[in-house]
């Protein structure tokens, strides 16, 4: 940001699809599959990377148990918390506040195998191990992604992306 410029850096060390990111102790984690996009609801293995910007290198980490592709996450107290949220959705966005996980939107399979948009807003509080329902996100996103703002000098999320039009949407649950 201070020279207004992009430099290229260490390449992952395999292709991926579908993962979930978060960053603790200055270094990003990248859970995801490291197979092809041929399924929304396969569990499979999900492998689990480390980038260090201060060595510029990546260091895989254990494997995940199986997980449903395109999962969401965030850490929480030093915890990578990953998930499908409480029924089984994916492709959503994850994001963390105020020591609890968020889990906004995705996609779910029905009873028929077909896949439908939720607008469902779902918070994980770790500290009592809760699952609860806010407010519906008031439009689908999906390919969008979400993060932790400061606006206003107040904590919400924001997200960015997914369909048009007016794709960027600041929301708080």
């Amino acid at each position: 940001p201070t020279t207004d410029s992009w430099s290229l850096k260490a390449s992952m060390p395999d292709g991926t699809w579908g993962g979930v990111t978060g960053v603790f102790g200055g270094k990003l984690y990248v859970l995801t599959s490291l197979q092809q996009e041929d399924s929304y609801v396969d569990f499979v293995p999900l492998s689990l990377l480390r980038y260090d910007p201060g060595t510029n290198q990546w260091t895989q980490l254990a494997s995940s148990p199986p997980q449903v592709r395109r999962p969401m996450g965030g850490f929480l107290g030093g915890k990578f918390y990953v998930t499908g949220a409480p029924r089984p959705r994916f492709g959503g966005i994850g994001v963390t506040l105020a020591a609890k996980l968020y889990v906004i939107g995705g996609q779910q399979v029905d009873p028929d195998g077909g896949v439908r948009s939720v607008r469902t807003t779902s918070v994980y509080d770790p500290a009592t191990d809760h699952w609860s329902e806010l407010a519906p996100i008031p439009a689908n996103r999906l390919g969008a992604s979400g993060s932790r703002i400061i606006r206003g000098g107040r904590a919400r999320i924001a997200v960015v992306g997914g369909t048009r039009p007016g794709n960027n949407l600041d929301f708080t649950p």
